[in-house]
């Protein structure tokens, strides 16, 4: 009789499902980190990039999902422009359906104005050593994730909101105090206190 020959087992192949959120926003580290713009700047635009395409802008727009009124709306938008991450366009009545004048706000990401040096790199000179206080967040190159939620949330303050993202925009190993937030933010101790304190109350710090 010839040997028997075994059959091989046949292993199924693994099927994997990855079920999760889709409520997040990527956000480029170019504005996160910027030293040019107010916390209040990066807070707007960070909560601008989170909204859809479709959403139209308008001063009164932006008030509206925001604590903050139309004077302080406007002093951002001027920040940011200033710095190239908006340029606001006027529409004609001959070049609108309704023969209105309209603004087109076109919002940027990274700007060839800003060319000043990235907080991260300010930031290693306040590093501390008891490794007491860290921020972790899922990063993709220079950029970070972020909820969509949070970006929408009429909770904190653009000042509140724009702190946390820079925060979240750090190495996961970066450790910070009071003084090294004031070492790259244009807000001094009184303001980062103030911030810091609101996030406190909001839960987003503990």
């Amino acid at each position: 009789m010839g040997k028997k020959i075994k059959k091989s087992k046949t292993v199924s192949s693994s099927v994997c499902r990855i079920h999760k959120s889709k409520n997040f926003t990527l956000l480029s580290n170019s504005f996160l980190r910027s030293s040019n713009l107010s916390l209040a700047s990066v807070g707007l635009l960070g909560r601008v990039m989170g909204l859809p395409e479709e959403w139209d802008y308008s001063v009164k727009g932006l008030t509206s999902i925001c604590k903050e009124g139309e004077t302080a709306i406007e002093t951002v938008l001027k920040d940011l422009q200033e710095w190239g991450y908006l340029k606001i366009s006027k529409l004609y009545p001959n070049e609108t359906e309704d023969g209105r004048i309209h603004y087109v706000y076109d919002f940027y990401e990274s700007s060839e104005k800003d060319k000043t040096l990235s907080c991260a790199v300010l930031a290693e000179g306040n590093m501390l050593s008891n490794k007491s206080k860290r921020c972790r967040v899922n990063k993709t190159d220079n950029f970070t994730i972020v909820s969509s939620l949070l970006l929408r949330s009429k909770e904190i303050s653009l000042k509140a909101l724009g702190l946390l993202l820079r925060v979240l925009s750090f190495p996961d190993d970066w450790d910070y105090s009071v003084s090294g937030l004031v070492a790259i933010c244009k807000e001094g101790k009184t303001a980062i206190d103030s911030a810091l304190k609101e996030l406190k109350n909001a839960h987003y710090l503990c």
